[in-house]
């Protein structure tokens, strides 16, 4: 690595909020990072597993639940009701600077899941609230209102 050792004072230094979040399912992910030092208007992109999120402001995923916004200097990231596909990791990137900052999600099964509350033994709840019979979610027919489900189905 060649730039090792030599001080850059044009680079921006990315402070992460929280490094590492553990989301419950269905809560809402909310990573942010201060950019510091940046030189005029940097861009700032959000991406998971290569697929860009967003740019500065501009959120690109055809995914309504993810929103990016900037306040000063400070960056978000935000992804409203967490499903499993969500759990991974996260990069922001200061475009032309060659700076990123990863982010771990984790999304752990929420302690007072729906499931467990108002469906009878053998039925699990749609996020609509709904119950149905385990045995329909993931038979590749959507029954649920909103079909989550056929969601987070392996195979």
């Amino acid at each position: 690595h060649r730039e090792h050792g030599k001080c850059k004072h044009h680079q921006p230094i990315v402070q992460q909020t929280q490094r590492i979040v553990f989301v419950p399912k269905h809560g809402s992910i909310h990573l942010s990072a201060v950019v510091d030092h940046s030189v005029g208007d940097t861009q700032i992109a959000w991406s998971k597993n290569g697929v860009l999120l967003g740019a500065g402001a501009l959120t690109l995923t055809d995914d309504a639940r993810v929103s990016v916004y900037q306040k000063d200097r400070k960056h978000f990231l935000a992804i409203v009701n967490a499903t499993d596909s969500d759990d991974g990791t996260y990069k922001m990137i200061v475009q032309g600077m060659n700076v990123e900052a990863d982010f771990e999600v984790r999304i752990t099964s929420d302690p007072v899941a729906i499931e467990s509350d108002e469906c009878p033994s053998g039925e699990r709840a749609c996020k609509s609230g709904h119950c149905l019979p385990v045995s329909q979610f993931c038979d590749r027919r959507a029954q649920c209102p909103d079909g989550d489900d056929e969601e987070n189905c392996s195979g």
